[in-house]
């Protein structure tokens, strides 16, 4: 009902009373009863007309509490989310949703983790120790059968004296971070002191989860997009416009630094012949095969599908002699490939090998001249 309205059938309750009071004033004085009956039966009415005031001012003073808790709920869940929508690289979502939920909710510390093929990892935290997340981690089962929001008790949230940064944590709550009904993670919360998590504090705790439930799958499918636009299809190796762009970038750092810098060109051998021999589908089979081998390398190292046939490995920080030590592990794993039915003797490879020593510029051009003369050599000596 509206609260003015409310307030105004008050008033005209106690008038109303009022007038009724007078009314049996009358019939009082008529029957000879006395004025004082009149004074007390209107006295009665008034207060029954502040009575009915009073319940209007509470109803009045809880809506507006109602009101004002229901914008406060919807501000911290704003809050999160204007957070959430800032960026789509995941730890910057995560960091930022959980500081701002560790503000609006008012609590010391907090974690979040996010499900895996491998289990639980580690996605952001504040205010725990690497003891505490490591027990966290290693304690929790995230999966879609994960329950909803679960206040734990008074005392620590994994076992007798574990600590946060140092203090016993002494209240605790978690909630399972949903997008589309599967669970992608969950979130901790902890508190230093006593205190309680009432029911309306866990409802703006499952909302928030929700919000940061669906930034946590829009960043992942952003970087799945972004992956799939660096990568090539087939081979799983950056595709030529990414390696290009790390190319320069590597040029210009070691060129600064004045640090080695090696690159590789490979090719596959008659690749021509087993597309024409055996069909495409077998020459992808063979590409793939020499994807994987790349893809094995060292971490440091740069492996890129270049056109065709054509690799590329980058090798910052890596000299022509230990370079050398690299293609060749590279082309006896490409020899011991078998491939039933398309290629039983294994993959041979052309290899072209350029290094800083003779400059930074143009150490690609070389490493592809060099590959194709090791290739016309290869053709040459099969034909003789």
């Amino acid at each position: 009902m509206n609260l003015h309205l409310l307030k105004w059938l008050a008033v005209a309750a106690v008038l109303a009373l009022v007038g009724i009071a007078g009314l049996l004033g009358h019939v009082v004085l008529a029957s000879e009863l006395g004025i004082v009956s009149y004074f007390v039966l209107a006295a009665a009415a008034i207060l029954i007309g502040l009575g009915i005031g009073h319940a209007a001012a509470e109803v009045n003073r809880r809506h507006q509490v109602a009101i004002e808790r229901h914008n406060q709920e919807l501000a911290a869940l704003n809050a999160v989310a204007v957070t959430a929508s800032r960026s789509l690289e995941l730890a910057s979502v995560l960091t930022d949703c959980l500081d701002k939920t560790l503000e609006v909710m008012q609590v010391d510390a907090g974690a979040i983790l996010l499900s895996g093929d491998s289990g639980p990892t580690l996605g952001a935290q504040r205010g725990l120790s690497e003891e505490f997340l490591t027990g966290l981690t290693q304690q929790v089962k995230l999966d879609d059968s994960a329950d909803g929001c679960v206040v734990l008790p008074d005392g620590c949230v994994l076992r007798k004296g574990c600590h946060g940064s140092g203090a016993h944590m002494r209240a605790s709550v978690s909630v399972p971070l949903r997008s589309e009904g599967r669970v992608v993670g969950a979130m901790y919360l902890l508190s230093h002191g006593f205190r309680a998590f009432t029911q309306r504090e866990v409802q703006i705790l499952v909302s928030i989860a929700d919000v940061i439930g669906m930034a946590v799958q829009n960043a992942r499918l952003h970087a799945q997009v972004k992956e799939s636009a660096t990568r090539d299809a087939l081979t799983g190796l950056y595709n030529r416009r990414s390696f290009d762009q790390l190319y320069v970038q590597e040029v210009a750092r070691s060129s600064r630094y004045a640090t080695p810098l090696t690159v590789a060109m490979i090719d596959i051998n008659d690749f021509k012949g087993i597309n024409d021999r055996l069909g495409h589908p077998a020459g992808d089979q063979a590409l793939e095969a020499v994807g994987k081998i790349l893809r094995g390398g060292r971490s440091t190292d740069i492996a890129a599908r270049y056109g065709g046939d054509e690799f590329v490995v980058m090798m910052p920080n890596t000299d022509r002699r230990a370079a050398r030590a690299v293609i060749e592990r590279i082309r006896e794993a490409a020899r011991a490939t078998r491939l039933p039915g398309i290629l039983d003797a294994g993959i041979e490879l052309s290899i072209g090998l350029a290094d800083s020593t003779e400059g930074y510029d143009r150490i690609l051009e070389r490493a592809d001249a060099r590959m194709y003369r090791e290739k016309r050599e290869t053709h040459a000596d099969c034909n003789a």
